[in-house]
């Protein structure tokens, strides 16, 4: 069976993929909304997760 995510669940990844420096931590310098976008990512796929 293949997951199909959601557009919002691919530009979200898009966004934070380059402050990712391990298994879903962020860089020291993150700017804010990076944060609450790996938040909101981190959301949907604790979602898709449940499927």
């Amino acid at each position: 069976m293949k997951l199909e995510f959601s557009d919002e669940v691919e530009e979200l990844f898009e966004e934070i993929s380059p402050y990712i420096v391990g298994y879903g931590k962020l860089a020291d310098e993150v700017p804010d909304d990076i944060k609450e976008k790996l938040k909101r990512y981190k959301e949907l796929l604790a979602e898709y997760a449940c499927y």
